[in-house]
């Protein structure tokens, strides 16, 4: 007759049968704790980690090495192509290089050809590891370890806001509102006088905390920032000053790159501006207020009026209307791209006439270049972002 033993019966049957008993019990005879056999073990896997870890860096160390040699190689080749001196050869003439040799009409700049050094293709990342095989950051498993990071430090700073009491909050709200008030000015006169500041773009950010960001995590981060730069002011607001100055950069402002031109034999003064495809030249001298287009005349050039105030809209902003004449040479474009090129043109040549004018244009936003260009149609849809219509089939 055949009996069930059931499945806890018959392993410990195996466990008898087997010599897992008899390890054990002799284990036991030899007062050998089980759990220093286990530290024993853990011991003998950090010393082979530890192994492992310096042939990895070895192995980098001699990749990069590699790497290198091969960079330096195509380096001395493209200066031999070029007919330029090697021992002079900087990294500028091997971009300056690429570009006439591969010359791309690709917009974005990942996908046009480069050559970087090693150092800036490959940079050195830290181990994440420690000695003993562990994780540093408690973010480790996370798979984005300086993003995780970097968002529980913002919570850190912001905590002693969440601390207050209700009552208190409460009880000293019109104090606060003048504080408010005052701390509001006391910001805008840093900020006047350290200089306007922006956060860093996402490409930044990135090479800041050397992990690839998306664009919704990148946006998460910016967000939690600016909060807590408008939070109300702590006590450790010095170390939040310093934080968050980390993930600032300051705007390199137009005027201070912006270069007076002189005036030519003739007196008079030239500008050149550009916008989408169009490119314009001018000339101003002394007059009654006549602007001619490649020798035509501004109301028989541009038919649109908006056109036309385009060109005006810098005479008009310095109150100068019917005091200069202009002459404009233009190619390339439509009417709006034309009229943006002659406005820029107009606007950079009148700063030679007076410093003066200097500082109203910039305030004006006339001195700096619309560098937008028209966005490519896309494969599969219609036009650049609208779409076929749906038909049902």
């Amino acid at each position: 007759m055949a009996v069930n033993l059931g499945a806890r019966s018959r392993i410990w049957q195996f466990i008898h049968n087997s010599n897992v008993s008899k390890r054990i019990f002799n284990a036991v005879d030899r007062n050998i704790n089980p759990c220093e056999k286990c530290c024993r073990s853990f011991g003998t896997y950090s010393k082979s980690f530890q192994r492992q870890r310096r042939v990895q860096d070895q192995s980098n160390a001699e990749f990069m090495a590699d790497e290198i040699k091969k960079y330096e190689m195509g380096k001395r080749w493209l200066a031999k192509m070029m007919g330029a001196d090697i021992e002079t050869f900087t990294d500028s003439d091997v971009e300056e290089s690429l570009r006439y040799l591969l010359p791309t009409k690709l917009f974005a700049n990942d996908a046009r050809p480069m050559m970087k050094h090693p150092s800036e293709l490959f940079p050195e990342s830290k181990s994440m590891l420690s000695s003993d095989g562990r994780p540093v950051h408690s973010a480790f498993y996370t798979g984005a370890t300086a993003f995780h990071d970097l968002i529980y430090d913002i919570f850190r700073y912001s905590r002693p806001t969440g601390q207050v009491e209700q009552s208190e909050s409460i009880e000293t709200e019109s104090d606060e509102g003048n504080a408010d008030i005052e701390s509001e000015e006391t910001v805008i006169a840093e900020i006047v006088k350290q200089g306007k500041m922006r956060w860093l773009h996402q490409n930044e950010l990135q090479a800041l905390l050397k992990e690839e960001l998306m664009l919704k995590d990148y946006e998460v981060v910016i967000h939690r920032l600016k909060r807590l730069a408008s939070e109300k002011k702590h006590e450790n607001s010095d170390d939040i000053k310093m934080f968050l100055e980390r993930f600032q950069t300051p705007v390199k402002h137009e005027g201070s790159q912006f270069t007076i031109g002189q005036l030519d034999e003739n007196g008079k003064a030239h500008g050149k501006g550009y916008r989408k495809r169009a490119m314009a030249e001018v000339w101003i001298s002394n007059g009654n207020g006549q602007i001619a287009i490649n020798d035509i005349p501004i109301v028989e050039y541009f038919r649109k009026q908006e056109d036309r105030n385009q060109v005006w809209y810098p005479l008009i902003t310095l109150n100068c209307m019917g005091r200069f004449d202009v002459e404009c040479n233009v190619i390339g474009g439509g009417s709006t791209g034309q009229a943006g090129a002659i406005r820029l043109a107009i606007s950079r040549a009148l700063t030679s006439l007076s410093s003066d004018y200097l500082a109203q244009l910039q305030t004006a936003g006339l001195l700096t270049r619309d560098s937008r260009l028209v966005e490519r149609k896309k494969p599969g849809q219609k036009k650049a972002r609208k779409k076929f219509a749906w038909v049902k089939r």
